[in-house]
C-alpha cells in the first residue's frame, strides 16, 4: 500500500500477504498555511498492481493577526493610529476612513491630525454597546476595529504595523457560519460555541473578502451610522458578529 500526499513523493504504508476484509494505515502530514487562507491537499492511496482510492482535505488557518477594538483603544493601538502620515494637514487614516459612511463624523477640516483621529477611536469603542432596540454603537465599534486592522495591515496603506499574516482586506470570510459572539468588557470577544447564517447582512453572500464586508455595511448606513440597516436589530447583529468574529480571530475562512 502506498499514499501519495499533495502530488509528492508516494510513502510505503505497509505490505500485507494475507487477504483480508479490511487493514488500517495511520500516517499523518502537517502543514503550515498562511493565516486568512486556504489550501486544499489531494492524496492518493494505491494497492501496488490494484486499485487506489483519492480523497481532498481543505485547511484554512484563522489566524490572520486581526486585532480587537479594545487594542485600538489601549495605548498600543492609539499609538500605531497617532504615528500614522498626513497629508495637508488632515491624516491620511481621517481621509481613509470617511470613504465609509458610518465615519463620516470624522472632521475632514485641515488641521485633522492623527491625534484627533486616535480619540475619535477611543470614544467610539468606549461607547459600544448592544443594549436597547438597536445595535449601532456596538456595530460601529465593531466595523471599526475591522477598517483599522484592514488599514495597518496593508503595506499600500498605513503599513502592516500589527504583523498581520497577509493584509487583511483581501482574506475571504464564510458568512453562512459566523459565530455568535460574547463581547467582554475589555473590548475582546469570545465565540459562544454556537453560530449562525450572517448572509443577510451581506446583500445574501454566502462569503466575501473583507473589504467586501466593509463597503457593504456602510452602504447600508447614513453618514454617521445613527440610522443603520433600517434599525432593524436582527440584521445589525449578524453584521456585527462577523465583525467582531474578523477582529478576535474567530471567524471561518472561505476557500
Amino acid at each position: 500500500m502506498t499514499d501519495t500526499f499533495n502530488n509528492g513523493t508516494p510513502k510505503v504504508l505497509g505490505s500485507k500477504l494475507v487477504p483480508a476484509a479490511s487493514y488500517t494505515y495511520t500516517d499523518s502530514y502537517t502543514v503550515n498555511e498562511t493565516g486568512g487562507s486556504c489550501v486544499t491537499y489531494p492524496n492518493v492511496a494505491s494497492i501496488t498492481g490494484g486499485p487506489s482510492a483519492n480523497a481532498s482535505v481543505t485547511v484554512c488557518n484563522t489566524k490572520t493577526g486581526a486585532l480587537t477594538m479594545g487594542f485600538w483603544q489601549n495605548k498600543n493601538g492609539q499609538g500605531i493610529i497617532t504615528s500614522d502620515a498626513s497629508t495637508g494637514g488632515v491624516c491620511n487614516l481621517d481621509t481613509w476612513l470617511r470613504q465609509y459612511a458610518p465615519f463620516q463624523d470624522l472632521s475632514a477640516t485641515p488641521p485633522a491630525p492623527c491625534s484627533a483621529v486616535a480619540s475619535y477611536v477611543f470614544n467610539i469603542i468606549k461607547a459600544a454597546n448592544a443594549a436597547g432596540t438597536s445595535m449601532n454603537a456596538m456595530l460601529k465599534a465593531q466595523m471599526l476595529a475591522t477598517a483599522l486592522d484592514v488599514y495597518f495591515s496593508t503595506p499600500g496603506l498605513g503599513g502592516n504595523l500589527i504583523g498581520a499574516a497577509q493584509p487583511l482586506g483581501g482574506v475571504k470570510i464564510n458568512l453562512t457560519q459566523v459565530c455568535n459572539m460574547v463581547d467582554g468588557s475589555s473590548g475582546s470577544g469570545t465565540c459562544s460555541g454556537t453560530s449562525g447564517n450572517a448572509s443577510a447582512a451581506f446583500g445574501g453572500a454566502t462569503s466575501g473578502t473583507v473589504s467586501f464586508l466593509l463597503s457593504y455595511a456602510a452602504a447600508q448606513s447614513n453618514a454617521d451610522g445613527s440610522i443603520w440597516y433600517a434599525q432593524n436589530k436582527a440584521i445589525q447583529g449578524l453584521a456585527k458578529n462577523t465583525f467582531d468574529a474578523i477582529n478576535n480571530q474567530a471567524a471561518n475562512i472561505a476557500p
